[in-house]
């Protein structure tokens, strides 16, 4: 349940294009709940980690609350490494919208806070 309201929160916050393949698994499969919250989240941390005044405390936790909500919704290895590796690449799609300035650290900041919100940090 707590994924469900994480996603729905989520699901307009994120930073990247669903163009820009971050958002989704490779192959034609449909994202997973689990892939599309790790996939939005990663957006969502990336960015902040590329703002020097978001302490890396707290994204260190909001990462944590991120893995365990995954992990708790994964139904198979498979699932978990799929998620893991949009996780990765919307990270790394996250820090470039901040150099890119597709989106600036204020909004990145709320951004996270929001996804704290939805994981109950």
């Amino acid at each position: 349940m707590a994924l469900h309201l994480a996603i729905a929160l989520l699901g307009a916050t994120l930073i990247g294009s669903p163009q820009s393949g971050t958002t989704m698994p490779p192959g034609d499969t449909p994202p997973t709940k689990a892939e599309t919250f790790a996939a939005a989240a990663g957006q969502v941390l990336g960015a902040a980690s590329a703002c020097d005044k978001i302490e890396q405390g707290r994204l260190d936790t909001a990462a944590h609350g991120v893995g365990e909500t995954v992990q708790g919704e994964v139904d198979d290895e498979d699932e978990l490494t799929s998620a893991h590796d949009m996780f990765v690449d919307s990270v790394a799609a996250g820090r470039r919208s901040i150099a890119s300035g597709d989106i600036d650290c204020d909004a990145a900041e709320a951004k996270l806070a929001e996804l704290e919100r939805s994981i109950g940090h």
